[in-house]
């Protein structure tokens, strides 16, 4: 059964000469290695789009974590407020330059609108509740919170 399965391709190698032999044979091995480096490349691909979300993330949670750190003040004195405007134009700066690439634009703006409203205590407190719902969206469209690695997961985390 064997010898009538292979004496076409027997029959096939004896007629062909040794360049189209060599051509054939390069052939039958250029396409699972083709699969293979296009698999490889593609998984490299999704790989440094995922590390590069990553990054962003983090710019965004270093002003996130000094605007935090602002608000956790329990009184408004003229330094905190002004820790917190700066903390809040930084971040309109990270969202202007990237384009809103993590989708947190109508977040910021509310948060911005209701903190340049009323400047008291109340909105203190409103606004760190708002810092941390923008923390929460951030680390879910960065992929901060998915992060498989332990260590820049819980760096994202800190």
């Amino acid at each position: 059964m064997s010898a009538a399965l292979l004496s076409p391709g027997i029959r096939l190698m004896q007629l062909l000469r040794l360049p189209a032999k060599f051509a054939l044979i390069s052939a039958a091995f250029l396409l699972p290695m083709g699969i293979a480096v296009y698999t490889v490349i593609g998984y490299a691909t999704d790989t440094i789009g995922f590390a590069e979300k990553e990054e962003v993330g983090t710019h965004y949670m270093r002003s996130l974590n000094d605007l935090l750190a602002a608000t956790a003040s329990s009184q408004l004195d003229s330094g905190t407020a002004a820790r917190i405007d700066q903390g809040i134009s930084e971040l309109a700066k990270l969202i202007e330059s990237d384009g809103d690439a993590l989708r947190i634009g109508p977040n910021f703006r509310s948060m911005q609108s209701r903190w340049s409203q009323g400047r008291n205590t109340e909105n203190l407190s409103m606004l760190g509740d708002d810092l941390l719902a923008i923390v929460s969206l951030v680390g879910d469209h960065s992929n901060l919170v998915l992060d498989p690695d332990l260590d820049t997961y819980y760096a994202g985390q800190v």
